[in-house]
């Protein structure tokens, strides 16, 4: 949950190491839960900040369209992106596994890489910005996919 795992992180100075490893510019890679504490908030744990990496609010899936679909949304899903990245062409389509209730909703739409539908709702699912890239979907649960992707990740964050 959100505001255990920002409770987590605090704790343990996680928090303050991420803020720092963004300004010396070290690649981070976010995934599920990850991804949304990079959040400025979230919908399900509403007194607790997030660590505003990447401005926006995490919201509950469902709740935007008149009839709400099952949650948790678990299971494989189709991700287009929108832009090229990680060794995937702009506009190409992967199947990625997912296991989540909340979304993350950037302020800034410029950031979101790569979106699938849900009850005719696009759904950010792959965010990048300046260093960080975060992931909604679990790629080390994707298949070839996901490990295309994790592999693509760690050629580009690699040092000169």
């Amino acid at each position: 949950a959100f505001g255990a795992g920002m409770r987590g992180l605090i704790s343990t100075g996680m928090d303050q190491a991420l803020r720092e490893s963004v300004v010396e510019g070290i690649p981070i890679l976010a995934i599920c839960l990850g991804m949304q504490l990079l959040a400025s908030s979230s919908e399900e744990s509403p007194a607790e900040n997030g660590l505003n990496l990447i401005p926006g609010k995490v919201l509950k899936l469902g709740t935007s369209t008149a009839s709400p679909a099952r949650v948790p949304d678990t299971g494989w899903a189709s991700v287009t992106f929108s832009r090229s990245t990680l060794g995937i062409s702009k506009g190409e389509t992967r199947d990625f596994y997912f296991s989540h209730s909340y979304y993350f909703s950037p302020t800034d739409r410029a950031v979101v890489s790569g979106s699938k539908i849900r009850e005719s709702e696009e759904v950010p699912v792959l965010l990048e910005h300046e260093n960080i890239v975060a992931a909604q979907f679990h790629p080390e649960k994707s298949g070839k996919a996901g490990i295309s992707l994790l592999r693509s990740w760690l050629q580009n964050c690699r040092p000169d």
